[in-house]
């Protein structure tokens, strides 16, 4: 009699083949794909004196301290107040009311060809 596997034991089995399936896509998709945009070959070329470096100014970043900082006290009430709205004027109007009122049925409607 044959036995059979577990359940675990088959998922863990796929599982496993689904990762090595995915990691190998992946790989190849790194070597295969181009890159976004070409990159001119004379921005490859240059040295690093010539590439682009972020440097920071010591005098914009002296300048950071000497700013103006406003506390709590001094920016003042910001809460936003509702507006005040002029009183509504409520009108009354008439409003039908429904009656119980008796409409012809099709037993009564007069017959076809009749005048009224």
């Amino acid at each position: 009699m044959k036995s059979k596997r577990p359940f675990v034991v088959n998922l863990i089995i796929l599982s496993a083949i689904t990762v090595v399936i995915w990691i190998s896509f992946e790989t190849y998709r790194v070597f295969t794909k181009e890159p976004p945009f070409p990159v001119p070959e004379e921005i490859l070329e240059k040295d690093e004196s010539q590439r682009f470096t972020f440097k920071l100014d010591p005098e914009v970043l002296g300048g950071l301290q000497n700013r103006i900082y406003l506390n709590e006290i001094e920016i003042g009430d910001t809460t936003i107040k509702p507006a005040e709205l002029p009183p509504v004027e409520e009108i009354a109007e008439e409003v039908p009311i429904a009656t119980e009122e008796a409409t012809p049925s099709a037993s009564e409607a007069s017959p076809a060809g009749s005048q009224i």
